[in-house]
C-alpha cells in the first residue's frame, strides 16, 4: 500500500524520503518505508559478499538494523505524545530513520530536547538489554 500523504504537505513529503510505503502501526504511530532505504540495505547486505556464508551473516543484519532503527524513532515517537504532540509517522529512509510529527506549534526548548534525547535513550536500553542477554548466554556456556 503506498501513502503519499504527507501532513505537511506533498513538497514536505518530497524533501523527507518521497514514495513511501505503509508497513504497520505501533501504538497509533504508522511506520513506512521508502524506496531508497531498501537501497541502502540491499547495498550494506551485499558489499563485499563472496560465498553464501557472507551472504547469510548479511541478511542476519537486516532485522538488527530494522528493529533498532525503529526503537530509536520510536523513543522520538512516544516522547513527543507523551509530551501532548500526538502521533508521529517513522519513515525508514536512506539515512536511517525520521519520526515526523504534523504538530505545528511551537515547542519549548525543554520538551524539544527531551523528545531529541528520547531516541537514544530507547537506543541505550537496547544495547542494554542486548548486552545483557549475551554475556548471560556467554556465561551460561561456560
Amino acid at each position: 500500500m503506498t501513502d503519499r500523504s504527507c501532513e505537511r504537505g506533498e513538497k514536505e513529503c518530497e524533501k523527507m524520503g518521497g514514495k513511501r510505503f505503509y508497513l504497520f502501526s505501533v501504538a497509533g504511530n504508522k511506520v513506512f518505508i521508502t524506496p531508497s532505504f531498501l537501497f541502502i540495505l540491499a547495498l550494506f547486505v551485499g558489499m563485499g559478499v563472496q560465498t553464501a556464508e557472507q551472504l547469510m551473516v548479511g541478511l542476519l543484519w537486516i532485522p538488527i538494523l530494522f528493529i533498532s532503527i525503529l526503537l530509536h524513532e520510536l523513543g522520538h515517537a512516544f516522547a513527543s505524545r507523551a509530551l501532548g504532540y500526538g502521533n508521529s509517522d517513522v519513515v525508514f529512509w536512506g539515512l536511517g530513520g525520521l519520526a515526523i510529527n504534523a504538530y505545528g506549534g511551537r515547542r519549548s526548548p525543554k520538551k524539544s530536547i527531551l523528545i531529541s534525547l528520547a531516541g537514544p535513550a530507547a537506543s541505550l536500553a537496547l544495547a542494554a538489554i542486548s548486552g545483557g542477554a549475551l554475556a548471560l548466554a556467554w556465561v551460561s556456556r561456560v
